[in-house]
């Protein structure tokens, strides 16, 4: 790596900077540098370090934005996820006020701060951990018709890209099922499905977006339905006219009445309402595989084993469908008995964040069960406003769908694999190498377990990037996977990583649990920090706030609207009756930037 973060000390000799301030952007480089220049296992505990003297940066009047953002920049850069960097702010406030209550701060010649430490600094849980902005989607991964598909999706629902790409993603999963996989070595060989969530708040648009883009299998499935119903019609007076036969035959008057009729099966793509004894049918007459689609996918998992009366035996299931497994089951009555060689299965739905901890319980982390759910999490910036834009792309995505279900297993019912390029492995084993890594250096269980499942989940991603371009006619489905294709795959593995980590933080099983800001809260934080510079002695003007939240709105926000949401941001009003102010601390300004921070 090269990258050298000295240059902001120079740059700032070209301003007319005070001594302190030169000091200040000094240090600031040098710990910029230390972050960069870190080993993976060091990297944590030099973030934390240059967080903890953030404050000393803000008294020498440099803009905590520029801090956060070289700071950031240094992270990133030296391989830190967005969580990681937000957590080790967190870190870092937590271990100040520990060290503040242990030992109070003496009196030096040093300048007076223009922003003082919080006055409740003393408690670390006041106030709530809040998660910050989703990472930016990659778009440019996919091939440009998708591109067009899913910026086309997101204007006409006004719905984040989040919303759309999972869309995708999971229509791809169902379609592609088990029809193809990808071979990077001999005994390891994902097919394309997966186990999909987007993870936002109710009323979002979710649902109308996503229906739609999968209203592009609803025509085949009515297509699949209507085959059936004419089998199935065909098949019961096959079965009338055998009974006829039979009654021959016991009568003596034919020597053999045949083989009796078979019953039709029933192709389909996705299912909704099910049991699990009814998708063990469906998965058996599929061997493609099914999808298994839930507009709310805690109700999904909440009503697992509810007939059954086998707590955590679906889940079981769950994960060997997850891996293409087999699925053997005996039952007294035998006519139940079935064995599947290979059954697929992909999931896609919905959750609302509060909803997440109480859907996945701390076993389903410590099973292995959680860590195969991909997490996609959504927030609206502003409120969804009428669109006149409508959605065109549906014959586009019905031509995807059927292309992927075109592809046939071969001809003994097995996996057709596509195998991978010398340069795009070498590229693929670097990545898997350096994650593996990360998690022998000491990650959390739950980041072990998130890392083990991502280094497979880059493949599926790998495979079904290089149907998509195989489909929008820049190969062949059957060619190598190119270089290229797995470097976006790996590019959309980590923005995975990413959400994995917020996702996990919504649960909370074994650290703190954060909460999502709304989109004024973060308008909110946002405000106050681009007025640092106004800032004195701690206190910074209520209007200011005000007129800033509302700079480039079309929709003038109520101040006591305003000031409810600063509230959630543990933010107070000052004591002062003759001062219209909130109080801004050090801390404060710390807690902001990690809900702003992207």
């Amino acid at each position: 790596m090269n990258h050298d973060f000295t240059s902001l000390h120079d740059a700032s000799l070209f301003y007319a900077d005070s001594g302190a301030t030169v000091r200040a952007k000094q240090v600031l480089a040098e710990e910029a540098n230390k972050v960069f220049g870190a080993t993976i296992a060091e990297r944590e505990h030099r973030y934390v370090n240059a967080c903890r003297r953030l404050g000393d940066f803000i008294d020498a009047d440099i803009s905590g934005r520029e801090v956060m953002d070289t700071l950031n920049t240094a992270g990133e850069l030296n391989g830190m996820t967005q969580q990681e960097r937000s957590d080790a702010i967190a870190r870092a406030i937590e271990e100040s006020n520990r060290r503040d209550r242990a030992q109070p701060k003496k009196m030096n010649n040093a300048p007076q701060v223009a922003i003082p430490p919080d006055d409740t600094a003393d408690d670390e849980d006041a106030f709530p951990s809040f998660l910050p902005p989703p990472p930016p989607v990659p778009v440019g991964v996919f091939p440009d018709l998708i591109q067009s598909i899913i910026q086309d999706a997101a204007s006409a629902f006004s719905v984040p890209l989040e919303v759309p790409v999972c869309a995708m993603l999971s229509l791809s999963s169902a379609t592609i099922g088990r029809a193809r996989g990808l071979m990077i070595k001999g005994n390891w060989k994902p097919c394309a499905n997966m186990y999909l969530c987007l993870v936002g708040k109710s009323g979002s648009g979710k649902s109308p977006c996503t229906n739609a883009m999968l209203d592009a299998i609803n025509d085949v499935e009515a297509e699949y339905y209507k085959e059936w119903l004419d089998a199935n019609a065909d098949y019961e007076n096959e079965t009338l006219r055998y009974k006829e036969t039979l009654k021959a035959y016991t009568k003596g008057k034919i020597d053999d009445p045949g083989p009796a009729p078979e019953r039709p099966k029933l192709k389909q793509v996705f299912v909704e309402d099910v049991t699990t004894e009814a998708l063990r049918t469906v998965l058996r007459d599929n061997p493609r595989g099914a999808m298994w689609y839930r507009d709310e996918i805690s109700g999904l998992l909440l009503d697992l084993d509810k007939y059954s009366g086998e707590k955590g035996s679906t889940k079981n299931r769950l994960m060997t469908l997850y891996d293409c497994g087999a699925w053997k089951t005996n039952r007294a009555d035998n006519g139940k008995d079935t064995y599947i060689r290979n059954a697929c299965l992909s999931i896609f739905g919905g959750i609302q964040p509060k909803k997440l901890a109480e859907a996945f319980c701390k076993s389903d982390a410590e099973s292995g069960f959680l860590p195969r759910f991909m997490f996609i999490r959504f927030v609206q910036t502003g409120p969804q406003l009428f669109s006149e834009a409508d959605f065109k792309h549906l014959p586009d995505l019905t031509e995807i769908a059927r292309s992927f279900l075109s592809l046939k297993l071969s001809e003994n019912g097995s996996t057709q694999y596509i195998g991978v390029s010398k340069e795009a492995k070498q590229i693929y084993v670097q990545w898997h190498d350096r994650i593996a890594t990360e998690s022998w250096m000491g990650s959390a269980d739950d980041e072990d377990s998130v890392l083990s499942k991502l280094r497979d989940q880059c493949l599926r991603l790998c495979l079904i990037i290089h149907l998509l371009e195989a489909v929008a006619g820049q190969h062949d489905d059957f060619s190598l996977v190119s270089l290229d294709t797995m470097k976006k795959a790996i590019v959309l593995a980590d923005w995975f990583r990413e959400h994995q980590q917020q996702a996990w933080s919504l649960i909370g099983h074994g650290r703190k649990k954060a909460v999502e800001a709304e989109p004024l809260e973060r308008r909110v934080a946002l405000a106050i920090l681009d007025l640092q510079a106004e800032i004195q002695n701690g206190q910074l003007p209520v209007s200011r706030v005000v007129e800033q939240v509302n700079i480039g709105s079309n929709i003038a926000i109520d101040g006591r609207v305003i000031g409810r949401s600063w509230k959630k941001l543990g933010i107070s009003k000052s004591r002062d009756p003759k001062k219209r102010s909130i109080v801004v601390g050090r801390n404060t300004i710390c807690r902001l930037m990690t809900i702003t921070t992207g």
